[in-house]
């Protein structure tokens, strides 16, 4: 349990091991689609005893081989890439009214699920948090979330405890969850078990051309705003969504990814920033040190959106 734990909180393959009696016995857990069995095979030389699959393995050691195995198992793994998260494959996207209790019954025909019989894996858009809290330890993250057609369903994330902080009530999410049954004293109700979330898409993408539009009191907002924590030269890797998101709590309205993008984009050209790509969806940007005033409307960027009609003055007080 701790190897998977710790797999999923560095997002990277893990290993565990305990000593009794100069031998260290252990478990791993890999991550994304590295072959944890054939990195620990590489080094079957040093180990006593080891077997497993490709997600997951057992191994013992002598205490004097600890420190090759280390350097070896390092190697190998350092030589296999980054550790890019496997894609979620999904079964079936359900609607609220689809969330019922015959449908979980149903699916415990399925049992038991393991390695070769995964659980199955549902997507849901569009639901309305109304309620959200941290459970157990903080470690777990607990939602109530309201759907077309079907009212509210209780739902958690186990191990995504830090997640509250990016997520707030009235938010719009979408969620890869398997769809299970809980009682709870002596009431039985359908509970979402959260594998994955994300602002929802389809709210931004509805929005249309009026998200796209910028103005200079949001350029000047998002520019002090990110000069408060983010120190010149210092990399920022983040998600549009949750960035804007984040950035539109203390803003008089509502930044979307888009809006946030084209901002960055006109301090990258103007030499104030550096906005890069990472292979994911995500972003790096850093300020860039100057020595003397920087002009926005010079960018080739500025005058293209000017001409287009999406900038406006800060003293209109909508985007339209």
């Amino acid at each position: 349990i701790l190897s998977a734990r710790l797999a999923d909180q560095y997002q990277m393959p893990a290993i565990c091991l305990a000593v009794e009696e100069d031998i260290y016995r252990g478990s791993a857990r890999t991550y994304g689609d590295t072959d944890i069995y054939a990195a620990i095979a590489s080094c079957q030389d040093l180990l006593l005893t080891f077997g497993g699959h490709s997600g997951a393995a057992g191994l013992s050691l002598l205490k004097e081989n600890l420190s090759a195995f280390s350097d070896r198992i390092r190697l190998y793994l350092s030589q296999q890439g980054d550790y890019e998260p496997a894609e979620l494959s999904v079964d079936l996207e359900l609607e609220g009214h689809d969330l019922t209790l015959d449908a979980a019954h149903s699916l415990q025909i399925l049992e038991p699920f393991g390695e070769q019989n995964p659980q199955p894996l549902f997507f849901l858009r569009s639901a309305v948090i109304s309620e959200i809290r941290t459970v157990g330890d903080g470690s777990h993250l607990r939602l109530s979330l309201l759907l077309p057609e079907r009212g509210e369903v209780t739902a958690i994330a186990f191990r995504q405890g830090d997640a509250s902080l990016l997520y707030r009530v009235g938010d719009v999410i979408d969620i890869v969850f398997n769809l299970v049954s809980n009682i709870w004293r002596g009431n039985e109700s359908v509970n979402l078990h959260i594998e994955e979330m994300r602002l929802s898409t389809s709210t931004e993408n509805n929005s249309g051309k009026q998200r796209t539009v910028i103005n200079r009191s949001m350029i000047a907002y998002v520019f002090n705003r990110l000069s408060d924590f983010l120190d010149v030269g210092q990399d920022l890797t983040f998600d549009p969504l949750h960035l804007a998101h984040w950035l539109s709590s203390d803003y008089n309205r509502p930044i979307s990814s888009g809006q946030l993008l084209t901002i960055l984009q006109l301090f990258s050209e103007a030499g104030l920033g550096d906005l890069r790509s990472q292979r994911d969806s995500n972003k790096i940007f850093c300020f860039i040190p100057v020595d003397h005033r920087i002009d926005l409307k010079t960018t080739d960027l500025w005058r293209g959106l000017y001409e287009q009609g999406r900038i406006e003055d800060a003293s209109q007080s909508s985007l339209n």
